[in-house]
């Protein structure tokens, strides 16, 4: 168990303490958890303890496998929330406690977001000013938008996609296969995770400030362009597999019409000889023992000819390797792995209330 505290005094940077640390007047304290494999509950509940959070909610935060939700228990609440991890394409948990002056959030294995927001924090007093509701909703902010990157990777991907598609790779389907998997490993994150911050901006708890409503809803709307821009990732693989379809059907409507041709004008010649049985005098190798082996050969090199064309020109593909899959693979690890943002607006603070939100 890895655990690092910051404290914060009012217009100053975080610096480090330790958990037991009093935060500045007018600041706050962030206590960031990460577990292990080794880590008990003894343990964590050990170091936890004094806070008086929720039973339950620490038994939620070391299990690590809710969705996105919000618990208020009065003087605290449990914000569960899902990053997107660096290292796969995948998610995983943080759960996030919220009092009156502190932050705890906690997760297993390392959160790249948290992480550079972590260190941020004490390079700027901007970063670190308000309230801990205000540093959790800069902390979601910055965790949403790496979603907001990846679609941006997957939407580019989509373009490969349709142009194989287009041609009627014979990979195609076994690359769209593997992209469904990879992109719907998010899936069952991003609408609760919308509702999570419609939760927070409309929330009555004194714990959430003026300000931190305000961040949170300018965070459900990175959180919705997400929700959005996946379902418009999967709309388009539907649409490139009805491509593909509609290209490959093309094709094998061509390959049909030249052989229903060819057999067109095989068949009488076909029917015309074995009419007759060819039995005519002077046929050239008729009279030669080895006529029968030059037969055969005429005709295997006729057939192995015609299988070259048919390559030739496209109808036979040989077999290649799995190349496709893997660079699916690369172009999706590519995404996860792409920088985290932390945008200019997390450094100003919010001058006026949020009175109503209206959404269409």
């Amino acid at each position: 168990m890895i655990v690092q505290t910051l404290v914060s005094a009012s217009d100053a940077a975080a610096t480090p303490a330790t958990p037991d640390a009093v935060p500045g007047s007018g600041g706050w304290k962030w206590i960031d958890v990460e577990l292990d494999e080794n880590t008990s509950r003894n343990e964590l509940d050990s170091l936890l303890e004094g806070l008086d959070l929720d039973v339950l909610a620490v038994d939620d935060a070391f299990a690590d496998f809710d969705l996105p939700k919000v618990d208020d228990f009065g003087d605290h609440l449990l914000v569960v929330l899902h990053g997107l991890s660096d290292s796969r394409v995948d998610t995983y948990e943080l759960d996030c406690f919220l009092t009156g002056d502190s932050l705890i959030t906690v997760h297993r294995g390392p959160s790249p977001s948290l992480s550079l927001y972590f260190a941020q924090v004490q390079r700027s007093a901007g970063l670190a000013a308000g309230t801990a509701a205000d540093l959790l909703a800069r902390l979601a902010d910055v965790a949403t938008r790496r979603y907001l990157v990846f679609l941006d990777h997957v939407d580019r991907r989509l373009d490969d996609l349709t142009e194989l598609a287009l041609d009627a790779n014979p990979h195609f389907l076994e690359h769209l296969t593997e992209f469904r998997r990879e992109v719907g490993q998010i899936r069952p994150i991003l609408r609760p995770q919308r509702e999570v911050f419609d939760q927070l901006t409309r929330s009555a708890s004194p714990l959430v400030n003026e300000s931190a409503r305000r961040r949170f809803s300018d965070v459900y709307d990175v959180a919705e362009r997400s929700v959005l821009e996946y379902e418009a990732a999967r709309s388009a693989m539907n649409d490139a597999l009805g491509a593909y379809q509609g290209a490959e059907a093309r094709e094998a409507t061509a390959i049909t019409k030249v052989l229903t041709i060819y057999a067109a004008v095989m068949l009488p010649l076909s029917l015309i000889a074995g009419f007759f049985g060819m039995n005519f005098t002077g046929l050239p190798g008729a009279d030669d023992d080895a006529g029968w082996i030059w037969s055969l050969a005429l005709m295997g090199g006729v057939a192995v000819a015609s299988l070259a064309v048919f390559v030739v020109i496209g109808w036979l593909r040989p077999a290649s390797p799995r190349q496709t899959v893997r660079a699916v693979r690369r172009g999706m690890l590519d995404a996860v792995r792409a920088p985290v943002q932390i945008t200019g607006g997390l450094y100003r603070d919010t001058v006026k209330p949020l009175r109503r939100r209206v959404r269409g």
